[in-house]
């Protein structure tokens, strides 16, 4: 074996003779419309009580203001929408208004605790089983 063939060996060896691509957290999309990838968090706030009560809207803009928008200060998106779902006790499949949350943001070390942050004080403050929650990868350009 010659010392080029070597080098050219051990070359391909150290960058596994490919070549370069997309991150898998990179939508190749982003670049060709000149936005930044991102990930898109969409979490869904049942509004209504075990007990029968609802969540103000007094308390909801309470728990927006207080324990969301201190995690995502640069904006977020919310919407009041018509939300089902199975009761994981009784099997019985209900239906609420819900507020969905859609925020669009650069990944950051903090991510998974502050979502899980803000998810487990909604269902501490409100008695709830859970808060939905849909992560996507994509892009943004603000």
């Amino acid at each position: 074996m010659t010392l080029s063939k070597a080098v050219l060996g051990l070359t391909c060896l150290l960058t596994a003779c490919t070549a370069p691509r997309t991150s898998p957290t990179t939508p190749p999309s982003c670049a060709a419309f000149n936005t930044t990838p991102d990930i898109q968090i969409r979490m869904m706030f049942g509004q209504t009580r075990p007990d029968g009560g609802v969540i103000t809207p007094d308390h909801w803009a309470a728990f927006l203001h207080d324990v969301i928008t201190p995690y995502f200060p640069d904006g977020l998106t919310v919407t009041t929408v018509a939300g089902q779902w199975q009761d994981r006790k009784t099997g019985i499949i209900g239906q609420e208004p819900s507020k969905l949350v859609w925020i669009a943001t650069r990944d950051r070390p903090t991510l998974s605790h502050d979502l899980d942050a803000i998810r487990t004080a909604y269902k501490a403050r409100f008695n709830q089983q859970s808060v939905g929650l849909i992560l996507s990868q994509g892009c943004e350009s603000f």
